[in-house]
């Protein structure tokens, strides 16, 4: 409230406030996006759509119930105030149900102030619940990362998280899940001969005849272990750390993870072709 009036007898500090809203939510007469929900493209949970890292039954069965704490929202158009406000609300209808949250930025052509500072509030709002907000696809939206380095000033690290894809952010949400369950390995963790799933159901005399058979090797994180193209002469069994799998020329996108107890490289070594991937030590 405020007595001083301006010569067209209108609050001074009333027009001021307006200009501000107006310079902050970026509203004005020119600026009229599509209101509506068409700024979310697609919604799904992990439950429905997993990452690439390669599971066993068991951790699946699992995760078929925990990762409905995972949603993925696929974004598109323009983000302005109008188009995020729809996103944000959206979002808190379904918060009580949410543990990770993915807002996919792939298909945003462009992103105003007015769209940062909603989703700012958005990230302090799930981070102050227990909540985690992570943005994939996001390189081509510089003013993001300025607004939230800006905003978040020493907590920027810890709550504006980033991933290139959705396969590597679910991924990191569905190991999160699984730390407490009867499925979590230390890092130290070395799978035994019979724990293979290609050894399950063999005796200890068949056991015995297949160890001579392998040969311990050592990979460095980076190292490939196995190029496209190369004849298959044998099948590998992973004891320890993770491998993961990509088609030459497509490096950033990962076709499959493998963890201890899980087999690569038979699919050629039966079919007698020669490899069709490139598998490369992750750890």
């Amino acid at each position: 409230f405020s007595p001083r009036l301006d010569a067209h007898g209108n609050s001074v500090r009333g027009i001021r406030v307006c200009q501000e809203l107006s310079r902050h939510l970026d509203l004005h007469l020119f600026n009229r996006p599509v209101v509506g929900k068409f700024s979310i493209r697609l919604k799904f949970t992990g439950a429905e759509f997993n990452s690439n890292h390669v599971r066993t039954a068991g951790e699946n069965q699992l995760l078929r119930e925990l990762a409905k704490a995972i949603h993925v929202y696929q974004l598109q158009g323009h983000l302005a105030f109008a188009t995020t406000e729809t996103v944000v609300r959206d979002v808190l209808e379904q918060a009580a149900g949410i543990k990770f949250l993915i807002l996919d930025l792939k298909r945003v052509l462009s992103l105003n102030e007015s769209a940062g500072h909603l989703l700012h509030s958005l990230v302090l709002k799930f981070s102050n619940s227990g909540r985690t907000i992570f943005f994939t696809h996001g390189e081509h939206l510089p003013l993001l990362r300025r607004m939230m380095k800006s905003k978040l000033a020493g907590k920027f690290e810890e709550l504006f998280r980033t991933f290139a894809d959705n396969d590597l952010a679910l991924e990191w949400c569905e190991e999160r899940l699984l730390e407490n369950t009867r499925f979590a390995r230390a890092a130290s963790y070395k799978a035994r001969s019979d724990d293979y799933l290609l050894f399950q159901g063999f005796s200890r005399a068949e056991l015995e005849a297949v160890q001579p058979l392998l040969q311990s090797r050592k990979f460095k994180r980076g190292q490939n272990i196995i190029n496209a193209g190369d004849a298959a002469r044998e099948v590998f069994f992973l004891a320890h750390g993770n491998v993961s799998v990509f088609l030459p020329g497509e490096e950033r996108h990962r076709l499959a993870t493998f963890s201890p107890g899980m087999s690569f490289g038979e699919m050629a070594f039966i079919d007698g072709a020669a490899r069709s991937a490139n598998i490369i030590a992750d750890t």
